[in-house]
């Protein structure tokens, strides 16, 4: 990828979702040693820690290793927040409804983003792309927001 903040955002995903199972683990350890322990703290360490070889490769040649440091951020941050975050938050977030408005969200925010990006070279696409991608993360936000407004 050319563009080092289009890189960034992606690898920073994995670094969340890495980050998150690491902390996850560090939580259940707590709670004692266990297999599913294990295997989050490797596969979260494997999914976490994997894309900063591709970031420091990548901006390390092109002299940004702000944007490595930024890596590195977003993952120790995410390990930090997820081990560290109180029971009574967690309980919160274990509802049904959390899931739809997350990845609606997530969606949205893609569509919007990339939209904006393509439609830089050509409109139709970036719109057309954009607009679906912003449409279905609105649709299943709101349906999600709709069912926890009901609960």
């Amino acid at each position: 990828m050319k563009e080092p903040l289009i890189q960034l955002g992606f690898v920073c995903l994995f670094h969340l979702i890495g980050g998150i199972a690491i902390g996850s683990a560090l939580r259940g350890l707590r709670n004692g040693f266990s297999v599913s322990t294990i295997f989050f703290l490797v596969w979260g360490g494997l999914f976490g820690c994997l894309p900063l070889v591709i970031g420091w490769n990548a901006f390390s040649q092109t002299g940004g290793l702000g944007f490595f440091a930024l890596e590195l951020g977003v993952l120790i941050a995410a390990i930090l927040i997820s081990a560290l975050m109180p029971s009574s938050i967690l309980e919160s977030l274990n509802s049904p409804q959390v899931a739809p408005i997350a990845i609606g969200g997530l969606f949205l925010l893609i569509g919007i983003g990339a939209g904006a990006l393509i439609a830089q070279t050509d409109l139709l696409p970036g719109l057309a792309f954009g607009g679906c991608f912003a449409g279905a993360g609105t649709m299943v936000l709101v349906s999600g927001l709709a069912k926890l407004l009901k609960s």
